[in-house]
């Protein structure tokens, strides 16, 4: 459990004018800064744990997003949107979100400058295709597929329809073999990149968990 300081000075940062420091930890120089926005409850979470955490299974989502992006923990440099996120307003939407949560708060954390990051859109070439089939087609083979087995020829054309990195991912994880799994982060392995990039303001980052280097509450919500 985190013991809470309070750190709040009446000159703080103007955009954060709804939000108190609770408690801040050095920023690492050799790090990049970002934040991770959400509702109340999860924000708790998150303090009481020391960390963000990839989300396990749906009853552990906290807002939108695809089912193939298990695995991934999204953050942004931008502190507006992760304020957007806190004020709980992704999590009350029609469509994939769930009413009433209240509004949260921030945490930021700390990443290594080496980290290597690629586009979601990401343009997928023949070559990306050929490594991608190769890993994929090796992997239904050790379970217990034929190499000319007619599910290995749809993974291919599975494959030949994806025009990005993102399409790929989406049909190779609707792919109907038993096993296979296909999400974000078996890709990035594939490649050896740590995350992707999402409308330039957005990352998402393959990892179990990011120690948090500090935290903003929402003063509406949290007493």
């Amino acid at each position: 459990m985190i013991k809470l300081k309070s750190l709040i000075k009446e000159d703080r940062d103007p955009e954060l004018f709804n939000f108190d420091i609770i408690y801040d930890i050095p920023h690492k120089t050799s790090a990049n800064i970002f934040y991770h926005g959400t509702h109340r409850e999860a924000y708790l979470q998150i303090l009481t744990d020391g960390y963000l955490r990839s989300w396990r299974d749906q009853k552990e989502r906290t807002s939108g997003g695809y089912l193939h992006e298990k695995g991934l923990i999204w953050l942004t440099s931008d502190k507006k949107v992760a304020f957007q996120y806190a004020e709980a307003w992704e999590a009350n939407m029609p469509i994939g979100g769930s009413k009433g949560l209240e509004p949260g708060g921030i945490v930021e954390v700390n990443l290594p400058h080496d980290i290597k990051l690629i586009s979601r859109y990401e343009k997928l070439t023949d070559k990306h295709k050929e490594i991608i089939l190769a890993y994929t087609s090796r992997y239904l083979v050790n379970n217990g597929f034929a190499p000319n087995d007619d599910c290995v020829y749809e993974l291919k054309r599975y494959l030949e329809r994806s025009v990005n990195f993102d399409s790929a991912v989406g049909r190779l994880f609707n792919f109907d073999a038993e096993g296979l799994k296909f999400q974000w982060p078996t890709m990035l392995k594939i490649f050896g990149y740590n995350g992707i990039i999402y409308d330039e303001k957005q990352i998402g980052v393959a990892a179990e968990k990011i120690p948090i280097a500090g935290a903003f509450r929402y003063k509406k919500s949290i007493k």
